[in-house]
């Protein structure tokens, strides 16, 4: 397996419509579409590689595209339903070896965490790692983890998970099979870090208040918006 930055990939999803928050990664984070803060973010990563936004071919998702080339951000667009599938050929096209997971409703992803999970990934010569409070304990809040697959494992995933929730959710099949795949689970030792109590994911109109609140804050700041500080705040104004 490569681990030179060419091999490596971010394949972020993305997709205008939701049930709960309609055309929510172009909604405003301090005068900038969602979307946009979610590619600040990783940009901001040593580790991220090519990064690609993945979005389904339906005609909704035509903004999406615009919105990259926009952005000079590589698009791949597939199945609307099978993300897996989605994901597979995109890694596929673009010769990845190392993907990096992340999505358009996380524009809190930490860079730093992250390019240490990419690191860690490579270090352990694992076939998956993770930092997502959602799907293991990582003490992190929800929204700011990662995940990291090998090529050979999500291709596996792809060819052998076949219920409806492991095309909708990549990560289960390989979760839900230990034995056939060496996982990590990255804890970072920070203990400022740790605020499983705090949500930085948008699912919800309760969620986009506190992120734009956050994304208000710090556009008025002079402190740097890195996630220990974030934590910090959220607890203050108990967000």
């Amino acid at each position: 397996m490569g681990n030179d930055l060419n091999s490596i990939g971010t394949l972020i999803q993305a997709r205008v419509n939701s049930s709960r928050l309609p055309n929510k990664v172009f909604l405003p984070l301090a005068g900038r579409p969602m979307l946009g803060r979610v590619l600040d973010q990783h940009r901001s990563m040593r580790l991220a590689g090519t990064i690609v936004v993945v979005t389904s071919d339906t005609a909704a998702d035509d903004a999406i595209e615009s919105f990259c080339r926009s952005e000079g951000v590589a698009c791949f667009r597939g199945s609307e339903e099978d993300v897996l599938d989605r994901y597979y050929h995109a890694a596929q096209h673009y010769k990845l070896q190392i993907i990096i997971r992340g999505t358009g409703d996380n524009p809190l992803v930490d860079p730093y965490l992250g390019d240490a999970l990419v690191q860690d990934f490579i270090d352990k010569k694992v076939d998956y790692a993770t930092s997502k409070s959602v799907d293991v304990d990582s003490g992190l809040p929800d929204g700011v983890g990662l995940e990291v697959f090998s090529f050979n494992a999500l291709e596996d995933a792809h060819y052998c998970g076949l219920k409806d929730h492991h095309r909708e959710h990549i990560n289960e099949y390989i979760l839900e099979n230990p034995e056939r795949f060496s996982i990590s689970v990255f804890k970072p030792a920070f203990p400022g870090l740790v605020g499983t109590d705090i949500r930085l994911t948008i699912d919800t109109p309760g969620d986009l208040s506190r992120i734009q609140a956050i994304y208000d804050h710090f556009a008025n700041s002079r402190k740097e918006m890195d996630l220990a500080t974030v934590v910090e705040y959220c607890r203050r104004e108990a967000l």
